[in-house]
């Protein structure tokens, strides 16, 4: 029963990495440039078998159960891993005056997205304990615990999916959201009182013109 308790947010975590993996398979260039950043192979060959080891792991963790766990739990701390590297990209970058979100987006869904940042660590490490849980406490694979599951397992699939679209979107659309919320920086105020008159040309300056003459 203990393995059944925790299976939820197991499962959660093993569709969430095998929805990132079906996305670098099928859209692999939006990890490209994370891969590049990390130093690490970024063909569009070697994204989609990161993301089809992503999501064979996935698949054997729901469909075996037992040690596939504790293999998802070592690949979400690799992940929690190279999203920390890319913040600190990121961050690197915004303070040396460049542009960060060029180099952080992880594409981890097949897209382009906002910058990483602690969200992405911080998803990946729970997601990393719950799947150590699952593999300490046991958890079967998906055949041997439905029975045991509540309306025929209807309800725990539903509430997996639910759960899954909500760690998707906090990877992805709140992030995304939050970068398009910061406001704009400020102009240089150095730029208008200075820019105007830069490569103003003598004649280009107003001239007083003289009035009538007073008789």
């Amino acid at each position: 029963m203990p393995g059944v308790i925790v299976l939820a947010p197991a499962w959660i975590a093993a569709v969430v990495l095998g929805a990132a993996g079906v996305g670098k398979v099928v859209r692999p260039g939006a990890a490209v440039e994370a891969l590049r950043v990390l130093r690490l192979p970024h063909s569009p060959l070697a994204v989609r078998l990161l993301g089809a080891i992503e999501t064979l792991v996935a698949l054997a963790a729901v469909v075996l159960g037992g040690w596939a766990w504790a293999v998802v739990a070592a690949a979400y701390l690799v992940l929690a891993g190279a999203a920390e590297r890319l913040r600190r990209a990121a961050l690197a970058t915004a303070n040396s005056g460049g542009d960060g979100g060029a180099v952080a987006g992880c594409g981890c869904f097949g897209r382009s997205s906002a910058p990483v940042g602690p969200t992405h660590v911080v998803v990946d490490v729970l997601a990393a304990l719950v799947a150590a849980a699952a593999a300490w406490s046991g958890a079967g694979s998906l055949r041997s615990v439905w029975p045991e599951l509540p309306v025929a397992g209807l309800a725990h699939l539903l509430l997996v999916g639910s759960g899954a679209l909500a760690v998707v979107a906090l990877l992805t659309v709140l992030p995304e959201t939050r970068l398009a919320a910061r406001p704009a920086p400020a102009p240089d105020p150095r730029i208008h009182l200075f820019g105007p008159t830069i490569g103003r040309r003598p004649s280009d300056s107003p001239v007083a013109t003289p009035g009538p003459r007073v008789p």
